[in-house]
């Protein structure tokens, strides 16, 4: 029963993709086809490492229309002790604008695959931003109802964060990135984390380097670390 729900909510979301992929041809120039590539020393989430501190590779593909709807889909490797070596998100959400504030919101399905075994929960985020012309910042949740794989039980991840970019004419465009969260988990387990990165626009490509840490001690992949990643838009 579990499997059936997860293909069959899977199967729901690519379903509405390839339906935007095909209104494309009769809305010409108000869907568009957007993506990004990304290589990493280490793939983080929410402060914890999702490849066991191994080198990484994801992408995300995206639908967006001009109204504010979008759909997508991110692919990564994974690695637990569940033997689960891949990583699928859907999720179809909406942005808007409202004065000099930007919204988003979005519902996932966040599934895991590999060692003849599949399982997944379904994440509610919400996200509000301003441009405060020397820094642009965030505060946005996360809600999980169930099964999150980190602890267990429902879990609600809040978080701020803040673009800062740098003045520097006669270099490539940089910024300093700066996030900080807190997850509560139902069953008790509950963590702090923050980053900081300093990222580089060269060549076509987005450099960055980034050093997180968490509140947590003795749990695989929460210890302080220097990330480095490289990532192509498109």
């Amino acid at each position: 029963m579990k499997q059936s729900l997860i293909y069959f909510t899977s199967s729901l979301l690519l379903s509405g993709l390839l339906l935007l992929a095909e209104g494309q041809r009769a809305l010409a120039g108000d869907i568009k086809l957007e993506g990004e590539v990304t290589f990493m020393s280490d793939r983080i989430f929410r402060g914890l490492s999702r490849t066991g501190g191994n080198v990484a590779g994801s992408g995300i593909l995206d639908l967006v229309h001009t109204n504010g709807f979008y759909a997508g889909v991110f692919v990564a490797n994974f690695s637990d002790s569940f033997g689960h070596d891949v990583e699928t998100d859907f999720y179809i959400g909406y942005t808007t604008s409202s004065g000099a504030y930007d919204f988003n919101f979005a519902l996932s399905y966040d599934s895991f695959h590999g060692g003849g075994d599949s399982t997944g929960y379904f994440e509610f985020r919400g996200s509000v931003a301003r441009d405060f012309g020397l820094a642009y910042l965030t505060a946005g949740f996360a809600v999980t109802p169930d099964k999150r794989e980190f602890g267990g039980g429902r879990s609600i991840y809040t978080y701020m964060g803040a673009e800062i970019p740098l003045p520097f004419p006669s270099l490539p465009p940089m910024s300093i990135d700066l996030n900080v969260g807190y997850e509560d988990f139902a069953g008790g387990f509950n963590k702090w984390d923050w980053s900081a990165g300093l990222f580089v626009d060269y060549k076509g490509l987005e450099w960055g380097i980034r050093y997180k840490e968490t509140n947590l001690k003795g749990v695989p992949g929460s210890g302080a670390k220097a990330l480095v990643t490289i990532r192509k838009y498109f």
